[in-house]
């Protein structure tokens, strides 16, 4: 099967979007790259594994992945594991901007994985366009994939939540465990992911992370620890200061104090016992 490339070039009834191309592509080592283009593009990728690359950062892509590139973005696409290939539909207009709040696409790229129940609609629409009824079909897939990236934050996300506080959890010690690098590891962007973490859980992701690692540090104490800077290190924070001085907003004294006010107690129960 040959590459599709359908060119729709018709504004919408929609309103607001008009659609430009609704292609498949097949042939991925032959375009030259990197890629920037003057419209926003939408892609679903169909077979392979790869990376979307811009800014010096690399998404992982794999069949089901969703990907949303704003216009004017130097980006480029890599196989990393068998041939890649892909769909895209690409589209602008006045309307755009109003759609991409809804979706958390106000980020110059955005990554949804777990589309996969995607690709047979995609797939077998392309194949049946023709020139007639080449917008109606495109405007339709459009449609019905914005309609799931809609409520994402109230299914996928509350799912996916339950996967980034293991994550956190597992990782507390990492001093590159920031709010950016989860962002990225779970496919969000950074803006989205912050207001989002804010929405579920209650708190900023930097207190929720803080919060754990002195938990973390009040357990090592009890184990025996009593290095400040064995506990700074322990716990993934960069130095011992700042370690004391987040340790100090959240137990209203320095981990010095705390630690030996905790071996008097300790001795005291020794003594009673």
């Amino acid at each position: 099967m040959r590459d599709i490339c359908t060119t729709v070039n018709a504004p919408s009834h929609i309103g607001g979007i008009r659609f430009n191309y609704f292609v498949y592509e097949m042939e991925l080592h032959k375009l030259p790259q990197p890629f920037f283009h003057s419209h926003y593009y939408l892609y679903l990728f169909v077979l392979g594994e790869g990376e979307v690359r811009v800014a010096g950062r690399s998404y992982p892509v794999r069949p089901g992945t969703l990907v949303l590139v704003h216009p004017w973005q130097l980006f480029s696409i890599v196989e990393t594991k068998q041939e890649l290939t892909y769909l895209y539909i690409s589209f602008m207009g006045d309307a755009v901007s109003h759609i991409l709040p809804d979706i958390g696409a106000e980020e110059p790229i955005t990554v949804y994985p777990g589309h996969e129940h995607l690709l047979d609609y995609w797939m077998k629409s392309i194949r049946r366009i023709q020139e007639r009824n080449a917008l109606y079909i495109t405007e339709s897939v459009f449609a019905h994939t914005l309609s799931y990236l809609a409520v994402a934050g109230s299914e996928g996300d509350d799912r996916s939540l339950v996967s980034i506080k293991n994550y956190i959890q597992e990782n507390l010690s990492d001093p590159e465990l920031t709010l950016r690098a989860v962002a990225g590891i779970f496919f969000y962007s950074e803006k989205y992911f912050s207001a989002l973490f804010r929405e579920k859980i209650g708190i900023r992701f930097t207190d929720y992370l803080n919060d754990l690692r002195i938990h973390h540090a009040l357990r090592l104490i009890d184990e025996g620890e009593r290095s400040v800077s064995s506990l700074a290190s322990a716990c993934g924070f960069m130095s011992a200061c700042y370690f004391s001085k987040v340790f100090k907003k959240v137990m209203g004294k320095t981990p010095a104090v705390y630690m030996r006010e905790h071996k008097k107690e300790a001795r005291e129960d020794d003594l009673q016992q």
